[in-house]
């Protein structure tokens, strides 16, 4: 079962064809492992075509939703500007989140200055 969480939590990716390393992610007694190894190995060509696929399926889902979910926010927002009597272009309704402008966290930083004269408590000013 641990295999098969490892194979679903890392994106599904290929697995190991390393027995010892199948062992050490299915954290199985060594001698207990290789006895049923080649059974294992057996149910788990099986099962991770299906798991894949799933995982697949599910990660489009969650992509679709987020998608949809950006197009419903533009359009409340676009909804709130209009009302606000702000005019919107065409390419505004499809925008969820404005580009960042201006001077970066650094720059803004880079130009304070402490504060001469007065207590330090008080910090620093632009």
């Amino acid at each position: 079962m641990k295999v098969i969480f490892h194979y679903w939590f890392c994106e599904c990716l290929p697995l190991s064809t390393s027995a010892d390393r199948l062992a050490v992610i299915a954290q199985a007694h060594r001698a207990t492992w290789y006895r049923h190894s080649d059974e294992i190995k057996r149910v788990l060509d099986d099962i991770l075509p299906g798991l894949e696929r799933d995982y697949n399926n599910r990660t489009k889902a969650i992509i679709r939703l987020s998608k949809m979910g950006q197009k419903a926010n533009s359009v409340k927002r676009a909804k709130v500007l209009q009302e606000k009597g702000i005019v919107l272009t065409e390419a505004a309704h499809f925008s969820t989140f404005p580009k960042k402008t201006g001077a970066t966290r650094a720059e803004r930083f880079a130009r304070l200055e402490p504060v001469i004269g007065e207590p330090r408590s008080k910090g620093f000013r632009e």
